[in-house]
């Protein structure tokens, strides 16, 4: 059976793929650019090769590349602002993997973009089919354009699989459980609009099983697909989430405050040569409405295993056993 090589192996959905796939009994080639943040399981495992490099040097990524038969492209670079590093990371990375994936005549290449790329203003209900629609967000139109790329290299060159993400959660998150579990026990997490955006979320475990269905799945190869494990409220979300953790349940805030705050958070950082502590893109991000419609990966046997209540008692218990995080006012 040939070896699959995760890019980013050392981040959040990386590593949890990777510790899947080693327990389902497959090679792995985990490519980082450090070994040192990688756990020990990976490190001692006789059944993992890592190559260290940068996704932007083409030459190691043709290394990584060389030994494997599969490949999950999950290196990202999140950052809303820095279009010229977004690309040199989300784009011109991901052309160096296809490159890499061609030349060596890879079987199968696993994209994981964002349900961002939809546009961050969108209504109604979006699938697989719709549009497209820049933001003017450096994370998100780089996404955009690395899946044009995507589907050209996958037209004449190399099967690939472009797996749109929600918010991912659980066990591992920094945003949606570490970061998001900080700011709920010291209260600096509001709810804009009484959090009535639309919120489409996925646990960590469901989204890793889409992962490893679209990597085996011949109906995959070639196909867009949206991995959609609960749609909500943003309050439904948080609320549950501080409620699991026994923080308070957060205030609310009107949205023109919110994005006020963001542009003026925005300018000092911006002065100082800092990133912003909160962009206004982001507030676009939780204010939205919009449904992602999940049927197509379902149609080929994919079904998440955890409900949002469910999955946020995890993530809640997956934070206070490692942050020993607790809301003073519970005693």
């Amino acid at each position: 059976m040939e070896k699959i090589l995760i890019t980013g192996a050392a981040g959040f959905i990386g590593s949890s793929l990777a510790r899947h796939l080693l327990q389902t009994g497959r090679e792995l080639i985990l490519f980082v650019r450090s070994k040192e943040r990688l756990p020990r399981e990976f490190t001692s495992s006789s059944a993992v090769t890592i190559v260290t490099g940068d996704i932007t040097d083409r030459d190691a990524v043709a290394r990584a590349v060389a030994g494997a038969g599969k490949v999950v492209h999950c290196v990202v670079y999140p950052n809303n602002i820095n279009f010229e590093e977004a690309r040199r990371v989300n784009v011109e990375g991901t052309r160096h993997v296809l490159e890499a994936a061609r030349d060596h005549q890879l079987k199968h290449v696993v994209f994981l973009s964002t349900c961002a790329v939809y546009g961050l203003h969108t209504q109604g209900v979006v699938d697989e089919s719709s549009p497209l629609v820049p933001s003017n967000d450096a994370y998100c139109d780089t996404k955009i354009e690395a899946e044009h790329l995507c589907l050209a290299f996958n037209r004449s060159h190399v099967p690939v699989t472009i797996l749109r993400i929600p918010s991912v959660y659980g066990p591992g998150s920094r945003l949606w459980t570490r970061d998001l579990g900080d700011m709920l026990l010291s209260r600096r997490f509001p709810l804009i609009n009484g959090g009535r955006g639309a919120f489409a979320s996925v646990y960590i475990e469901d989204l890793i099983s889409a992962i490893s269905l679209v990597l085996e799945e011949p109906r995959a190869c070639g196909e867009v697909f949206n991995v959609v494990g609960e749609q909500s409220t943003l309050r439904d979300f948080v609320t549950g989430y501080a409620l699991a953790l026994g923080a308070p349940s957060p205030r609310s805030i009107p949205q023109w405050a919110a994005k006020a705050f963001a542009y003026a958070n925005l300018a000092v950082a911006r002065a100082r040569g800092l990133s912003p502590a909160i962009h206004p893109g982001t507030i676009d991000m939780l204010t939205i409405e919009v449904q992602y419609n999940g049927d197509k990966l379902r149609s080929i046997g994919w079904k998440p295993n955890t409900t949002l209540a469910e999955g946020l008692i995890k993530a809640a218990e997956w934070y206070q056993a490692t942050t020993h995080g607790a809301y003073p006012g519970n005693g």
